[in-house]
């Protein structure tokens, strides 16, 4: 549900014992680990007979197998942040595992020989090929990013879907045809090779799962596992049984319902350069947690704002290495002449990396003028210069640097600054939007990189962020909960979310109302008596009623519009 990467398989690695760094010495790095267990739980490495009874912090590796004994249970935490709880008397082998982040590929293949499984499989990855799949005798599931329970049963494999979508198929050829399991359903592939059609769990059946599948660990693993579903399972299998559930309300919880704690050090960075690809060196603490947006404007006017993104320097994994190649400079071009009380030009180029834009200029024979945008590193450069001489002959020379430092010139571009012209571009009516946006490290500094789908200005907004989901800081709900105006409508506007762009936007008044024309509802939520609220109209989770109306249109309207009955 989460993508909390409080634990990474480096840190792991540093806590294996001996005999599994002795092992790993003779193959690849563990892709994963056993990170919590109780009783007996063995694991076999390939090609050894005896296998190696789990005592600390175990890693795992491709074609491994995790056996559990009749009072054992087990939990295994995968490089790509996926989480295998294991049951009681189980035999799971890791028939093959890949992960390529930079491709956002990951492949997952496991086999559950024997026991029941809970697979929490955190991350999306949306590279060609990407699969995470759990195959037993009888069946085979396969899942993305979600939550699920399969079981070895007399009657063959059972497949609960706990959170997002599962898609179940027979492993024999002969039973075609593949079965969609959502929150809440599930499906019985038989020995008989026959595939059942989804069904809804009772919650008792769910909640005895996740007890079969359950043991305490410890708080980090247990916040990555479980996140809000742990505590609040009735709440989640509510949800499954409405027909229309929001959108937002399984997977970050604490957007709605947590503070969100800044420590006033918030400060705004302007990026002057119209660009589609962007990147900027910050000034932060390598120990210190940050809060980031961008905000993007094309030149009509059109805004937009990225997702907030959270990082802490010191744990960016992502580098830019040094080629040591200077960047190519191609299709350096006059685009504009304008005339006024002096003529000014714009000069834009290309080149294969980000780099700084600087143009020289001047007169032919003489010194020449160096101007430069010194804070934004972009692919696609644009620079204006004035004070331009009319009848004069000027030479221009585009000068791009790489992060490192390596400079490249481009030829000289002799211009004759008479008769005014523009080249004609073509802009996009669409919506500019922001994407792409990631921390990395260049060297000791830390970078942010971002892309537009066309030319736009940006404004970085950053701050120092408390970190609101730290258990030693008091709990899962620290710092504590929103309160009940900021649940109930500000965080539906947070992030551009029902601003009109991304999802419906309302025109019915919110906030403070007179009630002149109309009466205060009996059984509807307002605060402090008369504000009104996006959930005074909708329930927040998920509702019977089309765009989750707490009732039908026409009642709802009644219910403070009783004229609208005449």
């Amino acid at each position: 549900m989460f993508s909390y990467r409080t634990i990474t398989i480096a840190l792991i690695i540093l806590a294996l014992p001996a005999s599994t760094l002795i092992y790993a010495a003779k193959r690849n790095v563990p892709i994963g680990a056993v990170v919590a267990w109780s009783g007996d739980v063995f694991v076999y490495h390939q090609d050894e007979d005896v296998g190696v009874t789990v005592s600390g912090i175990e890693g795992v590796f491709t074609n491994d197998l995790i056996v559990t004994t009749g009072d054992a249970r087990a939990k295994i935490l995968l490089n790509d942040d996926s989480i295998l709880s294991v049951g009681e008397e189980s035999r799971l082998e890791i028939k093959e595992f890949s992960l390529e982040e930079e491709k956002r590929k990951r492949f997952a293949h496991l086999k559950l020989l024997k026991g029941k499984l809970r697979a929490l499989v955190a991350r999306r990855f949306s590279g060609k090929g990407s699969k995470f799949q759990v195959e037993t005798r009888t069946a085979f599931a396969e899942v993305r990013g979600t939550e699920f329970i399969i079981s070895i049963t007399e009657a063959g494999t059972e497949i609960v879907a706990i959170s997002g979508r599962v898609y179940a198929r027979s492993a024999s050829p002969s039973v075609p045809g593949v079965v969609l399991l959502e929150g809440g359903s599930g499906t019985t592939v038989r020995h008989v090779w026959s595939l059942d059609k989804p069904v809804s769990v009772p919650e008792e059946q769910v909640t005895q799962l996740f007890d079969d599948t359950s043991m305490p660990v410890t708080a980090m693993v247990q916040l990555k596992e479980s996140g809000c579903v742990g505590c609040h399972l009735e709440t989640f299998l509510e949800m499954n049984k409405q027909k229309f559930i929001h959108p937002g309300a399984k997977r970050d919880c604490r957007r709605c319902h947590i503070k969100q704690v800044k420590t006033g050090t918030e400060k705004k960075i302007s990026m002057v350069t119209s660009t589609m690809d962007s990147m900027v060196f910050l000034d932060v603490d390598e120990r210190l947690t940050y809060s980031v947006r961008i905000r993007v404007r094309d030149s009509s006017g059109k805004q937009a704002v990225s997702s907030e993104l959270r990082f802490t320097p010191e744990t960016v994994s992502k580098t830019m290495y040094n080629d040591n190649t200077a960047p190519t400079i191609s299709d350096f071009r006059v685009e504009e002449l304008r005339k006024g009380i002096f003529y000014s030009a714009s000069l834009a180029w290309d080149t294969n990396e980000h780099s700084i834009s600087t143009l020289e200029y001047g007169f032919p024979g003489a010194s020449l003028i160096q101007i430069s945008n010194d804070n934004q590193y972009v692919t696609d450069h644009r620079i204006t210069v004035g004070g331009l001489l009319p009848g004069r002959n000027y030479i221009f020379r585009a000068i791009s640097e790489d992060p490192f430092g390596n400079t490249s010139r481009s030829e000289g571009l002799t211009v004759e600054v008479k008769v005014p012209f523009s080249s004609k571009i073509v802009e996009s009516d669409a919506w500019p939007n922001v994407r792409g946006v990631r921390v990395l490290k260049i060297g000791q500094k830390t970078a942010l990189l971002w892309k537009s789908n066309k030319k736009t200005t940006a404004v970085l907004d950053i701050g120092q962020a408390v970190e609101r989901d730290e258990r030693s800081r008091g709990g899962p709900h620290w710092p504590g909960f929103a309160e009940f105006q900021f649940r109930g409508i500000d965080a539906c506007l947070s992030d551009g979310c029902h601003k009109g762009r991304i999802h419906r936007k309302t025109s019915h008044p919110t906030g403070r109302l007179t009630w002149k024309k109309a009466k205060k509802p009996v059984d509807m939520p307002l605060y402090e008596g008369d504000v009104m609220l996006c959930v005074t109209c909708h329930t927040p989770h998920s509702g019977d009623h089309k765009f989750r109306l707490r009732m039908t249109e026409l009642d709802l309207c009644t219910a403070c519009h009783i004229t609208l009955m005449d």
